[in-house]
């Protein structure tokens, strides 16, 4: 009875298939293997931020080469990838005491 009526047509196995890999895919995303950023993908992120300043809600201090850390801005306990657009700069203090949240 089921196959009467077009009910298990092609085109519709393939809306359900699509339909449950946008619903399930992120359940099966493989966790980012670096935690830590790459010297080039430090190199990137402190010359594409103008500011150059703490991005800790009120802090604001002036960084330097010396004296930031890259912040994962999704966690990295929390599935967040190590990737540029998951970075800000971030003084060593406050991204420290931050943690995964």
């Amino acid at each position: 009875m089921t196959v009467q009526g077009d009910t298990d047509s092609q085109a519709t196995r393939e809306r359900r298939s699509q339909l449950l890999r946008s619903l399930l895919s992120g359940l099966f995303e493989k966790k980012d293997e670096r935690r830590g950023f790459s010297p080039e993908q430090r190199r990137l992120i402190w010359h594409s931020d103008g500011t150059k300043r703490c991005s800790y809600p009120g802090c604001g201090v002036k960084l330097d080469w010396t004296n930031f850390t890259i912040d994962h801005i999704k966690p990295f306990a929390k599935g967040g990838k190590t990737t540029s657009k998951n970075a800000v700069l971030m003084c060593k203090r406050h991204n420290s005491m931050k943690g995964a949240r």
